[in-house]
C-alpha cells in the first residue's frame, strides 16, 4: 500500500523532482520506486533520438519510375 501511495504521489509532480527539469523525459522517481534505475537496457543507450537511423522516404511513384526506367 505505501508503494502504491508513492507511486501515485510520483506521477502526480510528474515523475521527477523539482530543480532537475535539464530532462523532461527522465522519470527519476518512478525508476528509483520501481527499481530500474539500477538497471541498464537497450532502450538506454540504443534507443535516443541521435542514434537512430532514418529510413530514406520514397514515395510510390518516385519509386515506380526509378524501377521502370523513367528516371
Amino acid at each position: 500500500m505505501t508503494l502504491a501511495t508513492e507511486v501515485a504521489l510520483a506521477k502526480e509532480c510528474g515523475g521527477r523532482l523539482p530543480g532537475f527539469d535539464a530532462n523532461p523525459d527522465s522519470n527519476i522517481i518512478l525508476d528509483t520506486l520501481s527499481g530500474s534505475n539500477t538497471m541498464i537496457g537497450f532502450g538506454d543507450i540504443l534507443n535516443l533520438k541521435e542514434n537512430r537511423v532514418e529510413a530514406p522516404k520514397v514515395t510510390l511513384h518516385k519509386a515506380m519510375e526509378v524501377k521502370l526506367g523513367l528516371m
